[in-house]
């Protein structure tokens, strides 16, 4: 870890930051993991069915940015808050419940 007389950094994944910052339940879904989608999904509907609020996708190239996007627009029925990078609202726009009806 690198250290930074001005800013030091305590903790290098998010999870650990926001767990420290917050009393809502985060979970972490590593990079790689929707080459098989339905497993991912239902566990992600368990945790935030057992009260996770926060979850937090890691990424490594432009396609796992996508493939976020996509697997987050197979939940549009969810009351979601979606925050991210600009990669990621490229991708997201697009979504069709993102699009105002009409």
């Amino acid at each position: 870890m690198m250290r930074d007389p001005r800013t030091p950094v305590k903790y290098s994944h998010i999870a650990n930051i926001v767990h420290v910052q917050s009393i809502r339940k985060c979970i972490e879904v590593s990079t790689g993991v929707f080459e098989d989608s339905a497993v991912i999904g239902n566990e992600l509907v368990e945790e935030i069915e057992s009260g996770s609020e926060i979850i937090i996708f890691d990424c490594l190239e432009e396609n796992d940015l996508k493939n976020i996007a996509d697997f987050i627009e197979s939940f549009g029925n969810l009351s979601i808050l979606i925050a991210g990078s600009a990669g990621l609202a490229n991708h997201l726009h697009k979504m069709s419940f993102i699009r105002p009806n009409g």
